[in-house]
């Protein structure tokens, strides 16, 4: 049986209990630190809630970047995922469209390359496959000639490598 089994679940947050101690802002990295300060006092909001949403922010920002390398040798990719917690009239919005405005506006300008991408790649790619099956077919003409072939299959070798690849839309 696959699911949530939320019956479980629900128990189980029956007993959280929120810790009341801080969150320990002056351990974050100092540049996370300095936008979350500049921020908050911008929003005049806590600026333990915009440690965390700038937190979540940079892992965000990292997550297709970023790999890392597991004790086995295998590279896996980083995800870290928030959680942010706040009673209502806290500022968690007005935190979360501070430092996320930068990933959609990356994502529309993304969208846009994309689609301008999608729609050069199949004249790209059959202007590719032509070069390739003129060297082919120069080559198939030299080795029945008798004549030298290194150089075009040198020619085709370096073609073959430059193949254009289809486009991908990599949003945050």
């Amino acid at each position: 049986m696959t699911g949530l089994n939320v019956h479980f679940w629900r128990k189980k947050l029956e007993h959280f209990a929120p810790t009341e101690t801080e969150y320990p802002f002056m351990a974050t990295p100092p540049l996370i630190r300095k936008a979350a300060e500049c921020v908050s006092v911008q929003h005049q909001l806590s600026p333990e809630l915009y440690i965390v949403v700038a937190q979540a922010a940079a892992s965000l920002a990292v997550q297709g970047v970023a790999v890392l390398k597991m004790p086995d040798g295998r590279f896996v990719p980083l995800s870290l995922y928030f959680l942010i917690l706040a009673e209502t009239g806290l500022g968690k919005s007005p935190a979360f469209e501070t430092f996320f405005r930068l990933f959609q506006e990356r994502d529309r300008t993304a969208a846009g390359a994309f689609e301008k991408a999608t729609k050069e790649y199949p004249a790209r790619h059959r202007s590719w496959r032509r070069q390739c099956d003129d060297l082919t077919k120069m080559l198939s003409k030299a080795r029945q000639k008798g004549e030298p072939l290194h150089h075009i299959q040198v020619e085709l070798n370096s073609l073959v490598e430059q193949e254009p690849i289809e486009p991908r839309l990599q949003n945050w």
